[in-house]
Order: structure tokens, then sequence, then C-alpha cells
């Protein structure tokens, strides 16, 4: 028999003893009878144990927990589109939308207080990003995350324009004329494309006035008449002509990444970001010049700029969750509003022979986390071109303008999840959203560089795990093995496996639609029939092996943490209450868990946007 089964076996032995009411003293009577009778008694109670149990046999744990938020402000605010409103109430405010927030907010600039927010429980929202505003007040805000232009007027009636021409993914780049008749919008990832829509007639369909254009990003009308937008994928200032159709880069300067153009009305300059290099720009068409007058931290989305002879100027950082007061005197940017980052998900802890280090993982940054300070260091972040990359065809490369961008930057994807690979490797999974390819990167803390990085898998990709030599994937509905010269194969059909846990025993994945925990290694040997631990959850999440070889699982349907014995299934709630679901149609959370070697439990709660540690109550 080989250790691994002797090991198992005496587990299982002691906690069929600890988990039954008879004596230690009656255990000896039996071991000390024949081999007959050992066996007859040994089946008996072996049969008495579920093969898998239910969620309702759960008991409350005799053990008090407490749990302490250590961060509880990720994506309070998570801003995208920005503008100064122009008209009645709006005037004077930033107006403020947010994708992962779901909302549009009025903010006065001076505080940083929301005046108004709107939210999806009165109005159609579906991922706010960018935002115009018409001549009477009312609010245009494109649908990131579905279809259509919404549109929200100042007596608070709301609707949806051209939702047949917002069919693909990710519309952007709004811009209404001054006048109120004509709305500008691009479809960017999916399709590429810039639109119109005559604002003037109720029938009126979007007109398609150009294509494969580079992804036309925050735009603005000029006092010319013509809308100015940055150029993503190829970089510059792009003008647009929406009688004709013609659009064409009127300015580039090497920007790359141009996330946001806004046009001051007055003195006739431009304001622009750079995505990741996080430049806040003024541009001088006339003279063909620009002057970079702030840099902020990476993924600068928008830019707001008064029209007056000297404008305040304002941008969002949204993976850095601010909006910011920028200023052309050479004065530090002020923070108006701040959060601390993106939805927090994979946790993962490398307890070595010098202690533990502890990983955190959102979509936008992998960051080293020190538990007794609370401080944080960023190890790399996620970027774009990874997800051209994924779209081969669809743009022309050696016009792809990212160099500098990219150049020093750690590019991670937007993978989510975080497993520790031995004492000096992270592994990490997914996509940036549902709709897009998700990958699987190798991370190398060492040299704090990718060391291997597998493309091409379902967008919704949630996590990944290396057991002996392979790569384990939670693609979509399926689990599929990476071999080390990369083939593939699936190994395991389920409904949602969306999160692993893994130990030298073996490693167990949770399947959110099934309401299952299943085993699905023994060992470094994957199982060829996964055995189930625990059925009829209520969307099992994320999943550990703590200390003492149970397993922890977050179950967000009910809030719950519970502490599950993998070999019988038997379970007890650790704490209730946990904010682990997160609704959205554009992303799909996984809420995670992990424990440290002195016994504290670090969960992230995707519904309340925070990290927070757990602990026995003394």
């Amino acid at each position: 028999m080989s250790e691994l089964k002797i090991h198992t076996a005496k587990r299982i032995l002691r906690r069929i003893i600890m988990k039954t009411d008879i004596p230690i003293a009656t255990w000896f009577k039996i071991s000390t009878r024949s081999t007959f009778t050992r066996a007859t008694a040994m089946a008996a109670l072996l049969l008495a144990i579920p093969a898998a149990a239910s969620s309702q046999d759960a008991k409350v744990s005799p053990v008090e927990y407490r749990k302490t938020t250590l961060h509880g402000n990720y994506s309070a605010w998570m801003p995208n589109g920005i503008i100064v409103g122009k008209h009645g109430a709006n005037k004077d405010k930033l107006v403020v939308g947010s994708i992962i927030t779901n909302a549009i907010r009025i903010v006065d600039p001076d505080s940083g207080r929301i005046v108004k927010e709107y939210n999806p429980k009165d109005w159609r929202l579906l991922g706010p990003d960018d935002v115009s505003e018409g001549p009477d007040g009312t609010i245009y805000h494109v649908n990131a995350a579905g279809t259509g232009i919404g549109y929200i007027t100042p007596d608070g009636k709301s609707g949806v324009l051209a939702e047949d021409a917002t069919q693909k993914m990710w519309t952007d780049g709004i811009a209404v004329s001054p006048d109120g008749k004509t709305l500008f919008f691009a479809q960017n990832m999916g399709e590429d494309a810039v639109f119109t829509l005559d604002l003037t007639d109720p029938n009126a369909k979007a007109e398609k006035i150009a294509e494969n254009v580079g992804w036309n990003n925050g735009s603005e009308f000029g006092p010319d008449g013509m809308v100015y937008g940055g150029n993503n994928v190829y970089g510059g200032v792009m003008q647009w002509n929406v009688k004709t159709g013609i659009g064409k880069t009127v300015f580039h300067d090497g920007m790359e990444w141009v996330s946001a153009v806004e046009v001051n009305d007055v003195t006739g300059l431009l304001y622009a970001t750079e995505f990741y290099l996080g430049h806040v720009s003024r541009i001088d068409l006339e003279n063909n010049t620009r002057r970079i007058i702030a840099t902020l931290p990476s993924f600068v989305d928008n830019v707001a700029v008064e029209d007056k002879p000297n404008p305040r100027i304002f941008a969002t950082a949204y993976a850095y969750d601010t909006v910011y007061e920028v200023f052309e005197n050479g004065d530090p940017p002020r923070v108006i509003a701040q959060g601390d980052g993106s939805i927090p998900e994979g946790i993962a802890i490398i307890k070595g022979k010098d202690g533990d280090r502890m990983f955190i993982r959102d979509r936008f940054r992998l960051r080293e986390y020190d538990p007794t300070t609370g401080g944080y260091k960023v190890l790399a972040e996620s970027n774009f071109d990874s997800f051209i990359e994924d779209r081969p065809g669809a743009y022309d490369l050696d016009r792809i303008n990212m160099n500098n961008s990219v150049k020093d930057q750690v590019n991670l994807h937007f993978t989510r999840s975080l497993h520790a690979v031995g004492e000096d490797k992270l592994i990490t999974a997914g996509a940036i959203i549902d709709q897009a390819p998700g990958r699987v990167v190798i991370f190398d803390l060492a040299s704090n560089m990718p060391e291997r990085v597998e493309k091409g898998f379902k967008p919704t990709t949630a996590d990944a795990i290396v057991v002996g030599d392979d790569i384990y994937v939670a693609n979509g509905s399926v689990i599929t093995r990476v071999m080390p010269d990369g083939s593939r194969s699936d190994v395991f059909t389920g409904k949602s496996p969306v999160a692993f846990a893994q130990s030298d025993s073996g490693a167990w994945v949770s399947d959110r639609d099934d309401g299952k925990v299943l085993q699905v290694a023994e060992g470094d040997k994957w199982l060829e029939t996964p055995r189930v631990v625990v059925a009829d959850l209520k969307s099992p999440q994320g999943i550990t092996v703590a200390n003492d070889g149970d397993l922890l699982a977050i179950e967000a349907g009910t809030g719950r943490l519970l502490k599950v014995d993998p070999d019988s299934g038997i379970m007890m709630v650790m704490m209730e209450n946990l904010s682990a679901a997160f609704s959205s149609q554009l992303l799909s959370p996984v809420a995670q868990v992990a424990q440290a070697s002195d016994g504290a439990i670090y969960v992230s709660e995707p519904g309340a946007s925070s990290f927070s540690v757990i602990r026995p109550r003394y």
C-alpha cells in the first residue's frame, strides 16, 4: 500500500473516531478482534458516513469568530467617464460614470461630495462608461456592459437609444453636439467602428460612418463642429467630420493609448489623457505642440475641462479608484475622491521558512500585502496589449503604438485568481470581462516577470493550478489540462468550476452553478472520476486547504464561510454574512479565501468590495 493511501486510511480512521460517539476504549476492543470483525465494523461505520454531505447538514462552529475589514473601500468610485456639467442642476458639477459600480454620480468638485447618484434600481444603467450632456441638461451615457445609449432627462425620465447598433462589445466615446441634434459614439473591441444618430428624429437609426479605426475613445464636439477623440490602439488624437464620415489623425507626437480628448471651447485648446502612461496633456493644434501638465497613476481614463480662459481640469484613474483635479501651473494633483482600487479577488499565501508572504490580485494589479502594517507594493499591472494579441488580424500591428506604455511594465493580462506554485511562483488566470479571451500566467517572484503564458481560454476562465507537471484551468464549464508541451485536453465537465484548492494531499474544485465541491486530484495524480465532497451548496466559490487539512469554502449564495471535512463532507459554519456575491453583466468576480500560518483566515468579498481577516473571538 502506498504511503499516500496509508496516510489517507489513517486520516479517515482518525476522523471516524472523532466524529462518532463510540468511546476510544470500544475502538480498542474492536481492533483486538478478528480481521473479519474489524472489517465488518469498519464497513458499517464507513457506510454510515455520507458520500457527499449537503449544505443543510452544516452545524454552527462552537468557536465564535470575528471578521475585521482590512480594506473596505475598494471600488468605492471606480470612475470612468467624466464631464463638467454646463446646464441646469449639473452646471459646474462633475458628472462621473462608473462601469464597475454601475452608477452615474453628480459630484461637487470642491468637496468631493456626491450631490446625486443615479443607480440601476431606478435607471437602466448597464455599466455607464463615457458620459455627455445635451443643451437641456440631459445626461447621455454608454452601456459598456449592455446595449443602447442611455439617457436621463433633468426631470428624471430615462430611456435607451441605438440598441440596434450597440449589440457588440463595449460602446464608448460618446459625444452630443452643442445644439443637441447629433449623437456620436463608438463601438470598441467587438466591432471597432464609429456611428452617428439623429436625435431630432425619434425613429432614426444609428449610421455607421467608419470602421477599423483603432478604438475611438473619450470624445467631444469642438466649436468647429468636429468631434475630437482619442485613439486607443494607434495613439494620437482623431478628428471626425460627422457629416462626411471622414476621420483623420490631427495630432500624434508619439502619444500612446489616448483614452480621452476634451476641448476648451473658449481657448480652442485640447486636453488629452494617455491611459497607461498617466499623462494629462494640453495640445495646441494651431502650433502643433503639447505640454504634459500632470502625470497620474496608470489607467487614466478620461479628462474634463471647463470652457474658460483659465479652466479647471479634472481626470479619472479608474484602476486606482480616483478622481483628480490637475493644474497647469505645476502644482501636484489634488484628490477629489478616492477608493482603493478594483474589486479584490485572488489571495495567495506562500508559507516559507522565513515566514508567510501574502499576495492579492484584482483585475488590474498584483500586489504583495503586509498584514502587520497594512501596506502593499504593486508587483505587476494589466494592460490591453494582450487583449489585442488575442484578436489576430483585427488590427494593423505595425501601427500599434504602445512601446513606452508597456516597455517597463510587467503585463499580467486581466487575470484575477491567485495560487502559490512552490515558494517562488504564483499562477493567475482570468479575463478582463466575461466577454473577452482568458489567459493563464505563471509569475516568477524572483525576476518579477511572467515565466509562462497560456492563451485562448474561455472568457469566463476563473482559476488555474499546477498539479505535477501540468496546469489545470477552470475554463468555463470544463477543466482543461495543459501539458508542458502546450497540448490541451478537457478532463472534467461541470456547470461552472470557478475555484481550486490544493495541498500535498490533493486538489479540489468548487462548481458554482452545480453547488458542489469535488476532489479532483489525490496527491499529484488527477482523478479520472472526481469525488463529490459536498453538494447542494448555494453558489460555492473560493476554497482553500486549511492548516489542519480541512477545506474552507465560501458559500456566496448564503454568505457563509464553511469548514468542510474533505473525507466525509461534514461541515461547520464558521462565519455568516460575508458579502461574497456580486451581480454584474460585465463581471463575475469570485470570492476567495486563504489561511496564514498563524491561523488567520483572509477573504475577499466582491459584494462589499472589501478584503477582510477572520480570527477566533477570544
